[in-house]
């Protein structure tokens, strides 16, 4: 079960020449919270404190409140901050927030929000990032998987999924196994519908004969057309 934090009023706050955005909540103490794309800092109070505890706080925590505003200065240079992804065939932008309250992604409009902790490495950052995709991929595939293998009327007795360079799928044939490519999540959703109808037809015939084309003529006829959309490189 989970429950969204209430907030009662929000206001900027400034001390030492450093901005804040204060937000009022009805929970005791005061804490410090994420660097916010604009270079505030997020902190929250109780609604029956006051401002000079609030300063009395900052001042008790200034070497750490000047650690959270130093991750703004190079966020770019090593964060994933700025970077553009593709889901579904669709571009996002990561907007990176460094936050000690909450570690989630969501997508909002064109953005990927992502709310790590400070002192998650870059490559930590994309692997978490990553791991969302899987999540996504995986719950795509499931809802695929009944209609694809009554198109070509076999059955895999596992789908999985793992980045690979060179290929967008491979039929592990003697164990009915297949793996896609972590990619797809890139691109549209017909575009998983065709991978997994090539692999599927693999349990029907190993190589890429004129009967493999043959079965994907049957049981996708613009197999060749959707194809060609996984040569284009999402930027």
């Amino acid at each position: 079960m989970s429950f969204k934090k209430i907030v009662w009023k929000v206001r900027n706050f400034t001390y030492k020449d450093r901005d804040f955005l204060l937000r009022i909540t009805p929970y005791d103490g005061f804490r410090l919270g994420e660097i916010l794309p604009d270079g505030r800092v997020a902190l929250e109070m109780c609604f029956s404190d006051t401002d000079e505890g609030l300063r009395q706080f900052l001042d008790e925590n200034w070497e750490e409140v000047l650690k959270v505003f130093d991750l703004y200065k190079d966020k770019k240079n090593y964060t994933i901050h700025g970077r553009n992804y593709y889901i579904w065939g669709k571009k996002y932008k990561v907007n990176l927030i460094f936050s000690n309250l909450k570690k989630y992604i969501e997508i909002k409009n064109d953005e990927l929000i992502f709310y790590v902790k400070p002192k998650t490495s870059k490559q930590e950052q994309e692997n978490i990032l990553f791991e969302h995709f899987r999540v996504l991929l995986k719950r795509e595939i499931e809802s695929l998987v009944a209609e694809c293998e009554a198109v070509a009327g076999v059955h895999a007795k596992e789908w999985r999924t793992k980045k690979m360079r060179t290929v967008w799928g491979t039929c592990c044939i003697r164990a009915k196994r297949i793996w896609l490519n972590l990619h797809l999540i890139s691109y549209n959703k017909e575009c998983l519908r065709y991978v997994m109808l090539h692999e599927l037809t693999h349990l029907l015939e190993k190589n890429h004969t004129k009967v493999f084309d043959a079965y994907m003529d049957k049981f996708m006829p613009d197999w060749r057309e959707v194809k060609k959309l996984l040569n284009i490189v999402q930027k």
